[in-house]
């Protein structure tokens, strides 16, 4: 049996449908602006399938709409999420974010690397707040910290201070050996080695976007290819190593 047709309670006037439909600019309420207007046109109006067809509804939505608007008025057409987004408001305040943003810049307590299950635990433990680890690695996120995998960092090498030492007395040493033997070429050569073999594993961190991170290794390899390299002639030699220390 065919479903009678939809009666629209007159809350508006026809020409003031159609000019709130005109100058709404949220596409779902002008949707059902539009419904409204169609189903109200004073003369011939539409059937709630013709309806559908032209708005892209099913028939069902379509004579919810007419409900919602014969039962509210112009209110059950607004979009309820403007005015109010709902959803739970942030756990933490921006003042405690920059506090958590602060103890993130230094490693956890343990040592290790910070994970969301640890920042968890850092909030609980500071403001007394229970989030969900997911949460917490939202934080992590909003907070600009992103996952990385850090550049491999031998656990024996130099540091920035000796690194700088080296490259003052080395400059130093070349130009003596220039002036102690000015009839001969003193060449500087460069070395890098390519290592095969059972690679460091390197565990993902959170650091803030764009940085440069560093994990500490001690690779065990069993060969190693060293690469001599001259730059003032691109000249280079090539060495295969079977062990290395």
């Amino acid at each position: 049996m065919p479903r009678s047709r939809i009666q629209i309670v007159p809350h508006l006037e026809y020409a003031e449908l159609t000019r709130r439909y005109r100058r709404c600019r949220n596409g779902a309420e002008r949707t059902r602006w539009l419904v409204i207007r169609l189903l109200s046109r004073p003369t011939n109006p539409m059937k709630v399938e013709q309806v559908a067809e032209i708005t892209g509804l099913s028939a069902d939505w379509v004579r919810k709409i007419a409900r919602r608007y014969n039962d509210l008025g112009s209110i059950g057409l607004v979009d309820g999420h403007v005015g109010q987004p709902g959803g739970k408001a942030r756990a933490l305040t921006q003042e405690q974010q920059q506090q958590l943003f602060e103890r993130l810049q230094t490693p956890p307590d343990d040592g290790g690397l910070w994970s969301g299950p640890k920042v968890g635990e850092l909030i609980e433990q500071f403001f007394s707040i229970k989030v969900h680890r997911t949460t917490a690695w939202e934080y992590l996120r909003r907070l600009g910290f992103t996952l990385q995998q850090p550049r491999p960092l031998h656990t024996k090498s130099a540091t920035l201070e000796q690194r700088l030492a080296f490259k003052q007395e080395f400059t130093e040493f070349v130009r003596l050996m220039r002036w102690l033997f000015p009839h001969k070429q003193v060449e500087v050569w460069t070395q890098d080695e390519a290592r095969l073999g059972l690679q460091p594993i390197v565990r993902r961190t959170w650091a803030i976007a764009l940085s440069k991170t560093r994990g500490a290794s001690s690779p065990s390899v069993s060969v190693a290819i060293y690469l001599w390299f001259y730059p003032a002639h691109y000249r280079r030699k090539l060495l295969l190593h079977p062990t290395t220390s």
